[in-house]
């Protein structure tokens, strides 16, 4: 028996193959839309029976992301959305150099900083090191569980967007937007990489983007 859940626990049809004893492929006839991105975490689950037909136990489980992606025109701009019709990136007319595929993948966010709490996932804005003309605004979102924290009270309205840089090999504050009601949070940016919501838990000195100056802000 083998099923496919989306991104929200739906079960996706398909069509099951089998080739043989061993082998069996899945054919996916659900087409994604690609103006909505599409993308999101999928899991592939499949209980499996022996010679005699016996089922097993356990189901196995398989999860695997797929990115949302989406072609823009450089002299319109556009919006991509994630699967739940949430926006994610916004790119204004002629911020692209050239007509691109930009993508977003959702990843889970680890940091060795203990001044920094991890809130949600983070997401890899692609192409990785794409850089604007003009500013894009990309918003994030978390989960009202992401906030239950031992011993961390977190104030939703000091949550930021920051930035891995690779140079450094550290995390730098951006300039954030946060609408707490909406579990979202928004900045504008000039290049693509791996960004995360972190909650600050101590006073620091944190490097922070500004359009496309890095300064240095005391919290």
């Amino acid at each position: 028996v083998i099923s496919l859940i989306g991104p929200n626990n739906e079960v996706i049809p398909g069509i099951k193959k089998t080739d043989g004893r061993a082998v069996i492929t899945y054919e996916l006839t659900k087409i994604l839309d690609s103006s909505k991105g599409g993308g999101g975490e999928y899991k592939i689950k499949i209980l499996p029976v022996d010679k005699a037909g016996n089922n097993y136990k356990d189901f196995l489980e398989y999860k695997f992301t797929l990115l949302s992606a989406k072609f823009i025109t450089a002299a319109v701009g556009g919006i991509i959305t994630d699967e739940n019709n949430k926006e994610i990136i916004n790119i204004p007319a002629n911020a692209l150099k050239m007509n691109t595929e930009l993508s977003f993948t959702p990843v889970l966010i680890t940091t060795n900083d203990t001044s920094l709490l991890s809130v949600g996932k983070g997401m890899d804005f692609g192409p990785e090191g794409l850089e604007f003309n003009k500013s894009v605004l990309i918003s994030m979102f978390y989960e009202n569980k992401d906030l239950i924290v031992p011993v961390v009270n977190i104030d939703e309205s000091k949550l930021s967007i920051y930035y891995w840089n690779k140079v450094y090999s550290r995390w730098e504050r951006v300039n954030s937007i946060n609408y707490p009601d909406e579990n979202k949070i928004s900045a504008y940016v000039d290049h693509f990489s791996r960004y995360g919501i972190f909650y600050l838990t101590g006073t620091a000195v944190q490097p922070v983007k500004t359009n496309q100056t890095n300064i240095t802000d005391t919290i």
